[in-house]
């Protein structure tokens, strides 16, 4: 379709739509790399949560497991006497207001004695006892500040502590664990326990140490932690029941369910995407060993989570799940390709501007040359039509100095043409039937059409000058005057063009019809030639007759340059002929056969001399330079 296309749209187009396309490139590029942008950040800003989260969340769990073995050590040394209940009780209640997050640590002996401290629901501390002192009830007492036990704040019955799971949960295992997680029916929070078993230097059991840990604390340090505008934290363990979470709707939701709320089914769609997501992914949350990083379209926004396995020496097997939906950086990203639109669209139409100007410098001359041809062709040309380009000092200036003197030539042609055709009429109208002026009428109409072909291929005989292998080196203003001092020729069927051992003093080129050439004297055919091939250069500018014969097989008409007016281009051109001379030297085969005829008429000298020396000091000569 470009083919068709004018060259008015064609060069502007050529010149514009490179710029359009890597302007389009460039946009599709920095699209592309602003969503891997979003995708490392989104990443990147889970790796760092995880990681906080991580070492706070080790920090927090370290607490009941460091209070236990610091009793037991005190035990072992003697600065804790588990006999003495009392003092047990005071140690405690110092010991509890000394480690945050703690709620309760408390110790149990195998006789079924326990005595332990507790934060209150009103902030305070408190202190707990059962055994055989309260009848198998748990007695839980509000203190002084000085630790002392004043009213009962409350009070279960049917209390045994040895059978408690923390308790069984300890001597079974025979050193420090962790319970499962349960809920605190009084507080309405999630917790766990650490216990230790205490044994003397026999082996016998002397009791277990606990301390309960609730996870308000881990949920009050995810809620603290920015991550972008909406993102979000939450632990769970293997099962996707929720532990923790930076999200207060998910703890209120988990706080309204009996039993622990696992987040598969959770009223959060986003949560519970999540998890399904997970679980289509893997099976089974038992199955996410390593960090994981994936995402999810959900309500037509992408949302970008990573998932991490949290365990510690004490067999906890957790996992930190991150959330990160994309529109929290959309914003930013929205600003930064507006940006780049409009830097783009500036350099686009900057371009644009830019190529259309080139094109309109470019084309601006092909335009006026057209005018040109347009007022030649109806016979009405000015020069002053190019006196700007004629001005012009480049190939563009030089160019229409040549075709304003071919304008010129051509003009004077068509003028000459035009008065013999007007005297052609007038002589057709003055004849009747005479038949001498019948004759001499039929000459004036070859004559006519002779000077009509020159016009027709006028255009065209630079270009087919310019296939000639000796004049392909020759610049356009050369070739131009060539075609001004040649003339037309035209012959009939059976015609001789040129004779054998007849003197080469013109050179041809076939504009129609065709010509046969053919050694004469034993009439053996050599080529036949066609329309735009040539014949008779090597003769022309070497000098010498003619080594065959040619004849027009069809009526045919012929552009033709003698030695008189190719000499004068020569003249007019000094340099051409050394570019003749440097072609003619690349043509060896032809030239030594040449060359031998030249010798047998001792128009060369002597064979040892060098040919391209030959060639030039023979043109020199036949041509008077």
């Amino acid at each position: 379709m470009i083919k068709n296309l004018s060259i008015r749209y064609r060069l502007p187009l050529l010149i514009v739509a490179p710029s359009v396309l890597v302007v389009g490139l460039i946009a599709i590029v920095l699209f592309q790399k602003t969503r891997q942008n979003i995708n490392t950040i989104s990443v990147e800003l889970a790796r760092t949560t995880t990681a906080h989260v991580e070492d706070d969340l080790r920090d927090y769990l370290s607490v009941p497991n460091t209070i236990n073995q610091l009793n037991l050590q005190s035990i072992t040394l003697g600065a804790l006497n588990l006999e003495n209940l009392p003092s047990l009780e005071l140690y405690f209640w110092n010991q509890i207001q000394i480690f945050e997050g703690v709620k309760s640590l408390y110790f149990s002996n195998p006789q079924g004695e326990f005595r332990g401290a507790t934060i209150l629901n009103s902030g305070e501390v408190g202190i707990s006892i059962a055994g055989q002192t309260t009848d198998s009830n748990v007695i839980r007492y509000a203190t002084t500040s000085d630790g002392r036990k004043t009213e009962i704040v409350h009070q279960s019955a049917n209390y045994d502590p040895r059978i408690r799971p923390w308790y069984q949960a300890a001597l079974q295992s025979n050193k420090p664990i962790w319970t499962d997680i349960y809920q605190d029916f009084s507080a309405q929070e999630l917790a766990i326990t650490a216990a230790q078993v205490v044994k003397d230097s026999q082996g016998e059991v002397l009791g277990v140490l606990a301390v309960d840990l609730f996870f308000q604390g881990i949920n009050e340090f995810l809620q603290d932690l920015t991550i972008g505008k909406t993102g979000q934290v939450l632990i769970i363990d293997r099962e996707g029941f929720l532990i923790a979470s930076s999200n207060p709707d998910l703890i209120a939701e988990a706080k309204r369910h009996q039993d622990r709320l696992n987040i598969v089914g959770s009223e959060n769609e986003l949560i519970s995407a999540i998890a399904e997501n997970l679980i289509n992914q893997f099976g089974s949350f038992f199955r996410l060993e390593s960090t994981v990083n994936s995402s999810l379209k959900w309500n037509g926004k992408h949302v970008s989570f990573q998932v991490k396995s949290f365990r510690d020496r004490l067999g906890l097997d957790w996992l930190i799940v991150v959330i990160i939906p994309e529109e929290d950086f959309m914003q930013q990203v929205a600003i930064q390709a507006w940006i780049t639109f409009v830097l783009e669209l500036l350099i686009l139409l900057s371009s644009l501007g830019i190529g259309l100007g080139v094109s309109r410098w470019v084309l601006q001359p092909i335009f006026q040359f057209s005018e040109a041809a347009d007022q030649i062709k109806s016979q009405s040309f000015n020069p002053q039509t190019l006196e700007n380009l004629y001005q012009r000092q480049d190939e563009v200036g030089e160019l229409a100095r040549v075709f304003v003197d071919m304008a010129v030539e051509t003009g004077d042609r068509q003028q000459s043409l035009q008065d013999e055709l007007n005297l052609l009429n007038f002589q057709v109208s003055q004849s009747n039937d005479n038949p001498y002026e019948l004759t001499a009428l039929k000459k004036w109409q070859k004559k006519a059409s002779c000077i009509r072909t020159v016009y027709d291929y006028h255009p065209h005989l630079p270009q087919l000058l310019s296939q000639v292998p000796y004049y392909q080196r020759l610049t356009p203003e050369q070739l131009s005057q060539l075609v001004m001092e040649g003339k037309i020729k035209r012959v009939e069927v059976g015609d001789y063009i040129c004779r054998e051992d007849q003197p080469g003093d013109e050179f041809y080129i076939i504009l129609t019809g065709s010509v046969r050439i053919f050694v004469e004297k034993i009439n053996k055919p050599l080529v036949t030639l066609s329309s735009g091939q040539s014949f008779g250069e090597l003769a022309l500018m070497l000098g010498g007759n003619r080594t065959a014969t040619a004849i027009a097989i069809e009526e045919t008409t012929l552009f033709l340059i003698d030695r008189l007016n190719f000499g004068k281009v020569l003249h007019q051109y000094p340099q051409m002929a050394e570019q003749i001379a440097q072609d003619l030297h690349r043509h060896q085969t032809e030239l030594q056969e040449r060359k031998q005829l030249l010798a047998e008429y001792g128009l060369l000298e002597d064979d040892e001399t060098d040919l391209l020396q030959q060639i030039k000091s023979r043109m020199k000569t036949l041509f008077n330079l």
